[in-house]
């Protein structure tokens, strides 16, 4: 896996990771980022949840945070992100950071995002008995 650093979106296409802090359902102001809204009786960031979109030849999946994060919190979600959408990461995926991650959550998020990539019955192997 090979990570860097992008500064725009510009003329990306794959699957856009973007954090959402919860707000409140009842919020008449929706959340956008890279020109794609989303409604908060839709989605509103609670924790543990997810909301896809697909436009610009992009996969735009919106994470909801919750309240408050805390490391181990912010890794699993992350991790459950990244192992249930297996079929929505192509080869690029780019995760916008916001600006209220510090770097022990940065840490998590990504840690977490890499934990849901290992299939853990990969090296498993099968015996047979014969008679």
């Amino acid at each position: 896996m090979n990570i860097k650093k992008i500064q725009s979106l510009d003329n990306f296409t794959g699957t856009i990771l973007i954090p959402v802090f919860e707000t409140t359902a009842k919020s008449i102001v929706p959340i956008e980022y890279h020109g794609v809204s989303v409604y908060s009786q839709v989605f509103y960031g609670k924790k543990d949840t997810h909301y896809l979109v697909e436009k610009y030849d992009c996969t735009h999946v919106f994470i909801g945070l919750g309240k408050e994060l805390d490391y181990k919190s912010l890794k699993t979600i992350f991790r459950r992100i990244s192992a249930k959408q297996k079929d929505s990461f192509g080869k690029n995926v780019a995760l916008v950071i916001p600006d209220e991650f510090n770097n022990n959550q940065l840490e998590a998020a990504i840690s977490g995002l890499m934990l849901g990539t290992y299939n853990l019955g990969h090296y498993k192997k099968r015996n047979y008995i014969h008679f």
